[in-house]
Parts: structure tokens; C-alpha cells; sequence
């Protein structure tokens, strides 16, 4: 999310993103909805991860 949409989100939030990108079933032709939420990580954190 912070790649490709520039947003922080909290990392438990991307579970359901993920969930929603590796289904064993398909989605295809159907309404999904994905609560994303937080920011709640620290930005000390995030650019030790990127460098």
C-alpha cells in the first residue's frame, strides 16, 4: 500500500488486502469489501525498512 497507493496503513489492516489478493476461491465478479485502517506505524520503523 505505501509502494503503489503512498498510504500508511497499520499492518494488521493489510491482512485483509492480502486475503483478498492470494484467495484460494475466486472473487472474480464479486463485491469485496476490505477495511483498511490506521497509520499506526512508526516512521522511524518504515524507512529503515525501505533503505
Amino acid at each position: 500500500m505505501l509502494e503503489r497507493m503512498k498510504q500508511v496503513i497499520e499492518p494488521s489492516s493489510a491482512t485483509t488486502v492480502a486475503a483478498a489478493l492470494f484467495a484460494k476461491t475466486s472473487l472474480r465478479d464479486k463485491r469485496v469489501v476490505s477495511v483498511i485502517s490506521g497509520g499506526n506505524v512508526d516512521t522511524d520503523q518504515i524507512a529503515a525498512l525501505l533503505s
